[in-house]
């Protein structure tokens, strides 16, 4: 349930990938067994526990040589990561890019003392002055160029609660970005493509936000759903997997 605390729920929170092939029943995982692709499916989800174990087994222990939380919690924390965060460049520390914006200041200065040394003056007779300034005015352009061509390109990963409830469309024309002057993150979308009604329910709109591409695999693997795949609310678990399972197992690599 919402507003759950995370300390007392037992052992943790809802899912926030319910339908994501880790939380399917052994009956559920036969029918992907079924076909090669839905097989290697399995396999990458045993691997990716195998190494959330690993990650949770080299986390270090309190003062009672006791982890602060369960390894249930622990899956619930990275399936809510791989599931609802967003990743992308939202303005990340890059100290090429941070230097460069500390230079601007001193740049302006030289560029001011480079037009006096150009002229007439103390410095006009010294070319090497001259060059020193002339690269230190341009210094915030160069490095600049630096960091967005040839530097780590910043990515940072975000939870942002309520932008997450949307459902995904590729399709979807939809950007977020953060303000860092009203620090706060934005969606931007383009109505007819993002607001629309659902192919089961006529009378019902959703508001859909492009994750990314996005292959199946990763869909099931993390979210608990696939592109182009109409979930019904009103269906069991059992009915709703099962038809996961068959068009995972019917759409080609």
């Amino acid at each position: 349930a919402r507003g759950v605390d995370f300390n007392t729920a037992s052992p943790c929170p809802p899912s926030t990938a319910p339908d994501c092939i880790r939380n399917w029943t052994s009956q559920q995982k036969d029918i992907l067994q079924q076909s090669k692709r839905g097989a290697r499916l399995l396999r990458i989800s045993d691997t990716q526990m195998e190494e959330w174990e690993a990650k949770y087994n080299a986390l270090p222990t309190g003062s009672s040589d006791q982890k602060t939380f369960t390894m249930d919690q622990f899956v619930w924390a990275m399936e809510a990561v791989n599931s609802r965060a967003f990743k992308g460049d939202f303005g990340g520390e890059d100290l090429v890019k941070k230097l460069s914006k500390s230079l601007i200041p001193f740049a302006a200065a030289a560029f001011g003392l480079n037009l006096v040394a150009t002229g007439s003056g103390p410095f006009a007779s010294d070319e090497r002055i001259t060059l020193v300034l002339l690269v230190l005015s341009c210094a915030p352009v160069l490095l600049n160029f630096v960091s967005e061509n040839f530097g780590d390109k910043s990515m940072d990963a975000v939870l942002l609660p309520f932008i997450d409830s949307a459902n995904h469309d590729v399709r979807a024309r939809s950007t977020i970005e953060f303000d860092p002057l009203k620090g706060v993150f934005a969606v931007s979308a383009e109505e007819k493509s993002c607001i629309r009604s659902t192919s089961l329910d006529s009378g019902k709109k959703q508001f859909y936000i492009s994750y990314g591409e996005k292959l199946d695999t990763e869909l099931l693997l993390n979210y608990g759903f696939l592109n182009d795949f109409e979930m019904d609310e009103d269906e069991s678990d059992d009915e709703r997997r099962r038809r996961l399972a068959e068009t995972f197992n019917a759409r080609a690599l």
